[in-house]
């Protein structure tokens, strides 16, 4: 922590954004990017808790669904340390839309697919946007609102993707008892996800002048 030298000051950049969670939650920004942030975290935990349920439904062996499971968590791993390093040379938000995307297209295709070669393809999309997303909603927010109540900023981002999340299972659990398929959901929860791309697009700049 460095209080004083040269253009650095109190452990501040002098040209680095630092907001009060005051001037945080009166941006418009920070609340579209909350929203876009709640609505892709439908798709990522309805994916994960009914992977195993829904694959079974349309005849595949539960065996494969565990493997479906192991095998998107490696691709996690993977997406969070590509898209995680490409965060650091190229625009964060443009970035946070290819995780969207990628997202939305697993989902939609999980909702669609009878074929095991869908289901690598799936792996790939889904994996890869979902392990993507979490380094860079992290980096960027920082970049939008500084250091100084960055805490508060994750604390309430993700419990509005908790929140968002627990929707996503309780409504394709609902859809399968109406239809006994999960494709509907899937389908719906996949095109959702995509009105989290302009939503971020439409986020700007905050105006709160640099707090010190």
């Amino acid at each position: 922590y460095i209080k004083d030298l040269g253009d650095i000051k109190e452990g501040y950049l002098t040209n680095e954004i630092s907001m009060t969670t005051k001037q945080i939650l009166k941006e418009k920004s920070f609340w579209l990017i909350n929203l876009s942030f709640g609505i892709t975290g439908i798709a990522l935990s309805t994916v994960m808790v009914f992977a195993i349920p829904s694959l079974s439904s349309i005849g595949f062996d539960p065996i494969v669904g565990a493997y479906v499971l192991t095998a998107t968590s490696v691709l996690l791993f993977i997406g969070r340390l590509v898209i995680g390093f490409l965060a650091d040379t190229f625009n964060k938000r443009y970035l946070l839309c290819l995780t969207f995307a990628l997202i939305g297209l697993g989902t939609l295709l999980f909702g669609v697919l009878t074929e095991p070669w869908q289901i690598v393809i799936f792996v790939i999309l889904y994996g890869a946007g979902h392990g993507g997303t979490v380094p860079v909603r992290f980096a960027y927010l920082a970049d939008m609102y500084g250091r100084k109540s960055y805490g508060t900023v994750i604390g309430i981002t993700t419990t509005t993707g908790a929140i968002f999340g627990i929707i996503g299972p309780i409504y394709a659990g609902y859809i399968y008892d109406q239809y006994m398929n999960y494709r509907i959901a899937f389908t719906i929860i996949g095109i959702l996800t995509f009105i989290s791309i302009p939503l971020i697009l439409m986020v700007k700049e905050p105006n709160a002048e640099e707090q010190i």
